[in-house]
């Protein structure tokens, strides 16, 4: 009896111990987490999209003044920023977006290349649709900013039927230019400016209304100058729009412009020489009592005034001036001054 107690212990201790010994040889890694290898070469290339940044500021905004950030200043108070843009009119937008060396920039939630810290997209937005522009802050950047902006030139672009598009016009010089378009598809509707706050488009008065015309007289070199033209036929139109040149008129030769509806101010370039800085009134004679003048000069300011039924004063030193005629009704008008 003693024996075969002593004979049960003994197998128990030895498949208690091969038992342990199976366990201590289980490779297998079931059950276990594996922590991730470590890359040294990591660079937090997606740091600005923490849960730490999570805080979100959104702000309504418009075109912005050529070149010039809609925000500048560093504040991390919403490192995570969404701007809604609404465009007035379709075009290839150019954005702009300064981010920092680590931020990220997102259009309608779809990441943006961004090249030491600063994204430039040419972006396709129409008429009416709203855009989102999501900007994630790099935590070291010393501003950031955004900025958009319409086409810029008449250049590559194509008009759906009876779309209305932007293109955005610049200058250094101050000076009137022509632009005709060479496809009757396609008319010009207006010209505009941004208003004094930079937050909304005003019509400029300098090129006056306009109703799908052919011609569009812009001034150029105070600021930019924003153009729209509709494409008027049922089928899809490229834009082909050429510049041509001012023409110039003499003193006491006379001049004519055949000039039809809608088509905003007709533009002459005139220069005045050898007065020096005196003013001298010039007189401006017209075969018609219904007309409109703007007169712009290239070395600053003037303005005149009706003296009569078909004749308008206008004081004069040496320099480049552009005068601008409107009449009523369609028709050519003789012109001359004296």
């Amino acid at each position: 009896m003693k024996k075969t107690f002593i004979t049960i212990v003994a197998l128990f201790i030895i498949l208690t111990g091969a038992l342990y010994l199976v366990a201590c040889n289980d490779t297998t890694d079931e059950g276990v987490e594996t922590p991730p290898a470590s890359d040294e070469s990591n660079n937090e290339q997606e740091s600005a999209e923490d849960p730490s940044y999570n805080e979100i500021l959104v702000e309504k905004i418009t075109v912005s003044t050529y070149g010039a950030m809609l925000a500048m200043e560093n504040d991390q108070t919403y490192p995570r920023r969404r701007y809604l843009f609404t465009p007035r009119y379709t075009s290839d937008y150019e954005i702009r977006a300064r981010v920092g060396q680590n931020g990220t920039f997102k259009i309608n939630e779809e990441r943006q290349n961004v090249d030491n810290g600063l994204a430039v997209v040419d972006f396709r937005m129409e008429k009416g649709k709203e855009y989102s522009l999501e900007i994630f802050i790099d935590s070291k950047a010393n501003y950031f900013g955004i900025c958009v902006n319409p086409k810029l030139g008449f250049d590559g672009i194509t008009l759906s039927a009876g779309e209305e598009y932007m293109v955005m016009i610049d200058s250094e010089e101050r000076e009137v230019k022509r632009y005709i378009s060479q496809n009757p598809s396609v008319r010009f509707t207006g010209v505009y400016k941004m208003d004094i706050n930079c937050n909304k488009f005003v019509v400029d008065t300098h090129s006056g209304s306009m109703n799908l015309s052919s011609r569009c007289d812009v001034l150029l070199g105070s600021t930019q100058r924003y153009v729209v033209v509709k494409n008027i036929s049922d089928t899809a139109q490229t834009l082909d729009v050429a510049e041509t040149e001012i023409e110039s008129v003499n003193l006491d030769e006379e001049f004519e412009i055949d000039w039809k509806n809608g088509e905003g101010y007709y533009f002459v370039k005139y220069e005045e020489t050898g007065i020096g800085t005196s003013y001298k009134m010039r007189s401006i004679n017209l075969s018609t009592s219904e007309f409109r003048i703007t007169v712009i000069a290239a070395q600053g300011s003037t303005s005149g005034y009706t003296a009569g039924p078909g004749l308008y004063f206008l004081p004069l030193i040496d320099g480049i001036y552009y005068i601008g005629f409107m009449f009523n009704p369609e028709n050519t008008y003789a012109i001359k001054i004296t």
